[in-house]
């Protein structure tokens, strides 16, 4: 006989049960971790964790942006002629390749992400600050610490997107989030470097302020990098 309507929607058995997230409108264990409902989440902008990785992004967008516009011309000003300074410059945005293929792989295997974050950031922080005023002999050595520090602080920062929150819909906010607002605070840092070198006739001060980024993606990156879940455990 054809089972009735009453078994063909009856309630799903334990296993079923086990196997289903906690929600907020279904009530977890003790212990479990509940997840909001996508429509009932509230905004990115309210989350400590959130600002985190979005202060995290400004500060490696700072050097990233600069290195394309004033890599070179900082090369140049420390008597590095146009083919050799475009050839470190390229040599230095591969790097970044290799950086942003790793540093994710290595990132998904860790329940925490703030040792990494903070390496990239040093790397990124030392080889730009030593590429303007360490020593002309070891440039390949200071443009290759900061091409793979940057990829991989980059990747690091939009693999904790997926990390650091428990629905596709908070992720797609928190990405816009951290690339809206994180990439316009670190557009400022094209507009320094050029500020700084028309007040004082030298690219020094660009120095100490692409250490001051570094420092500070290290400890946005420390920040961000803890085990943590926007709006769910922060």
């Amino acid at each position: 006989t054809r089972p009735s309507a009453t078994h063909l929607t009856s309630s799903p058995d334990a296993s079923d049960q086990a196997d289903r997230p906690a929600t907020a409108d279904a009530p977890a264990e003790a212990g479990a971790v509940v997840v909001p409902h996508p429509e009932a989440e509230p905004s990115p902008l309210r989350s400590r964790t959130a600002w985190w990785l979005t202060l995290m992004m400004a500060a490696q967008a700072m050097s990233s942006f600069a290195v394309f516009a004033w890599m070179a011309p900082i090369l140049r000003h420390r008597g590095m002629d146009a083919g050799a300074a475009g050839s470190v410059v390229a040599a230095s945005i591969m790097l970044q390749v290799a950086g942003s293929l790793v540093a994710p792989i290595i990132a998904a295997r860790m329940r925490r992400q703030s040792w990494l974050a903070v390496a990239a950031a040093a790397l990124t922080g030392a080889g730009f600050a030593l590429v303007i005023v360490g020593p002309m002999g070891a440039m390949g050595v200071w443009a290759s610490m900061l091409g793979v520090g940057q990829g991989a602080l980059t990747a690091v920062a939009l693999t904790m997107i997926g990390l650091r929150t428990a629905t596709a819909t908070m992720a797609s906010r928190l990405s816009g989030m951290m690339q809206g607002v994180g990439y316009t605070l670190g557009s400022s840092g094209t507009f320094l470097v050029g500020q700084l070198f028309a007040a004082t006739g030298s690219y020094v001060p660009a120095a100490a302020l692409f250490a001051c980024t570094g420092a500070l993606a290290a400890v946005f990156g420390f920040l961000a990098g803890r085990d943590r879940i926007v709006h769910v455990r922060e």
